[in-house]
């Protein structure tokens, strides 16, 4: 299985009929297509992230551009009337921001019943449920037409993007009797055999490569306490900062709820615990034709302005062998900080004042002992030692502190 080279992200849901304008009214396809494409990528340049995972296609299965296929199979009210996705991601490559897809391979029911009998997903699925009816459910149609909308999409883009997502669909982690994820996994592999396939995970990962943990607003990221928030080893996260994965609200009492400081130090502890990469996306839809529903761009330009001067330590690294963080910590369990790994170097993120003016590590896993130690935002050296059983001993770190986040860069 293949793992994500890239840790922090934007998880952005652009939809038809569910996405809204600054009135709070949701767009049809023509308004979608107004969408304003340098606007959206000079905001994200602004958020300082690695990558955007960006909607290919979500309710009712309109994909964000000309779709053959949806012709063929369903008729030109299915077929979107501009390349956005493929303008989108010329113009996220060109300023260096690595492009994922998201997609819903199981999203029937939301379909007219004509495009419910033409695909062979049924018309007798319970009204507002996920499942079609096994009464009339094709298994072999529905996974035709999936082949086919797949099949166009990475023949059109999967040479320019490192991943695809497939939404799981169902919480009980049974899309296998609906999806034919073999049949799908082996067209990804031959039609872009470099993508790595996501999955949001409920229990099965059935044929994808990466797990990736959803938080909207639920579960441990329903609290506003960020000391409770857990990191996942072998999962990343994504977590909705808008009021949705998409933008629905356009009311100015609407908060972002969470703190930036909360979310820059969960962001720190998940990159550093996670062995699949993707580490953690921040979801947060735009409004049609652009722009952001209240707070979201200012909370996450301020994350981004937290990271400028620590970049190194956060983007391209990987999880450490050396000193890992465990599964499941939490930012309250923390003792003195967390270490992430790149092949020049190891960086210790040191978050919480507790050591004083020194710190001391223990032997590191792999035997390795590091020859110095320099505060990466000003470069000044760092006393370091090492003792007969490999132990690190640094000092002086009072004299190089940041209130939110101390980074020392370890060489070896």
């Amino acid at each position: 299985m293949r793992m994500l080279e890239v840790n922090h992200g934007l998880f952005v849901h652009y939809v038809p009929r569910l996405t809204v304008d600054p009135a709070g009214e949701a767009a049809d396809m023509t308004g979608m297509a107004a969408f304003d494409v340098a606007r959206f990528v000079a905001d994200v340049q602004d958020f300082g992230v690695e990558y955007v995972r960006f909607t290919a296609w979500h309710f009712a299965m309109v994909p964000l551009y000309p779709s053959e296929v949806m012709r063929r199979w369903r008729g030109d009210h299915a077929v979107f009337p501009r390349d956005l996705l493929g303008e989108l991601i010329v113009a996220l490559r060109a300023v260096g921001i690595d492009v994922q897809l998201y997609t819903h391979p199981r999203d029937g029911h939301d379909f007219s019943p004509s495009d419910q009998t033409r695909t062979g997903w049924g018309v007798r699925g319970a009204h507002g449920q996920p499942d079609p009816s096994p009464s009339d459910f094709d298994r072999n149609r529905w996974n035709d037409f999936i082949a086919e909308a797949y099949s166009e999409l990475l023949e059109r883009y999967g040479s320019e993007v490192s991943a695809i997502y497939l939404d799981e669909g169902s919480e009980r982690g049974d899309s296998e009797w609906v999806v034919d994820y073999e049949r799908l996994r082996a067209l990804v592999s031959r039609k872009a055999p470099e993508v790595v396939v996501i999955q949001n995970y409920y229990g099965n990962l059935y044929s994808a490569d990466v797990a990736d943990h959803e938080y909207g607003r639920w579960g441990e990221l329903s609290s506003s306490d960020g000391e409770t928030w857990p990191v996942f080893a072998f999962q990343s996260v994504s977590t909705v900062v808008g009021s949705t994965w998409w933008a629905a609200r356009a009311d100015p009492a609407f908060s972002v709820g969470y703190s930036v400081a909360d979310l820059f130090r969960y962001l720190v502890l998940q990159i550093s615990a996670c062995r699949v990469g993707g580490g953690m996306a921040f979801a947060a839809g735009p409004f049609t034709p652009g722009g952001w529903e209240p707070g979201v761009a200012e909370t996450l330009r301020a994350v981004a302005a937290i990271i400028a001067p620590i970049r190194a330590s956060l983007h391209g690294v990987r999880a450490i062998d050396r000193w890992p963080t465990p599964d499941a910590l939490c930012a309250a369990g923390i003792e003195w900080g967390v270490a992430v790994d790149t092949d020049a170097a190891t960086y210790l993120h040191i978050l919480t004042d507790t050591a004083g003016d020194a710190l001391e590590l223990p032997p590191s896993l792999d035997g390795r002992v590091p020859v110095s130690a320099a505060d990466l935002r000003s470069g000044r050296a760092v006393p370091l030692s090492v003792g007969a059983g490999g132990e690190v001993r640094l000092e002086g770190i009072g004299d190089v502190r940041h209130d939110l986040d101390t980074v020392i860069e370890l060489r070896f």
